[in-house]
């Protein structure tokens, strides 16, 4: 599975790649590799997506390799030309595999959109991080490691803004203030 301290398991009945591969964690040793679960419909996936295509372009020239493995929610989301078409339109660089079987996620025993898993050089799990934020801490890690493999990583920065905050003044009970939360289409998973 995908425990940190364990081995990260090889990719196995992939549908397609976009952005490249094809990829295997044995062609990947020697490089740092964030591997990120995402499904193109997940609002909490799509604001990760500004940290991840910031680490991409700051460290991927310096042994980073983000690969993002897409694991449909839905079954529209299992169609190569949408999620192509949602790769493109969120700006994604980095190569995405798509596990429309949940293979890869299966391997990992991975149960959670968004969820990140650091991989070292030598092919082990160093690191997760399931759903938002810990931006800044999964940043240090990624440095760590990359520096820790020999790495220059002198002159890049680490983002230290600080991470959204909830507007406290949104935790009312008036239900014309409050926060919305996450809607579903049909009955079954709308539950207070």
């Amino acid at each position: 599975g995908g425990e940190v301290g364990h081995l990260a398991p090889e990719f196995g009945g992939i549908n397609a790649w976009i952005n490249g591969g094809p990829y295997t964690m044995e062609e990947l040793r020697g490089q740092v590799v964030l591997i990120d679960f995402w499904t193109y419909t997940c609002v909490n996936c799509i604001r990760t997506l500004p940290h991840l295509s910031e680490w991409h372009r700051k460290y991927n020239e310096k042994g980073l390799n983000i690969l993002g493995v897409h694991s449909p929610e839905f079954e529209f989301e299992k169609i190569y030309e949408n999620v192509l078409s949602a790769v493109e339109n969120l700006g994604i660089d980095y190569p995405i595999v798509l596990d429309n079987d949940f293979k890869i996620w299966d391997t990992f025993d991975n149960r959670y959109w968004p969820a990140k898993y650091l991989v070292d050089v030598n092919g082990y799990i160093r690191y997760s991080h399931f759903g938002e934020g810990a931006y800044e801490e999964t940043e240090m890690q990624i440095r760590d490691l990359l520096i820790e493999a020999g790495y220059d990583l002198e002159g890049i920065s680490v983002n230290t803004a600080p991470e959204p905050q909830i507007d406290p003044d949104s935790d009312v009970t008036d239900a014309e203030m409050s926060r919305t939360r996450e809607l579903y289409a049909g009955y079954e998973r709308n539950y207070s």
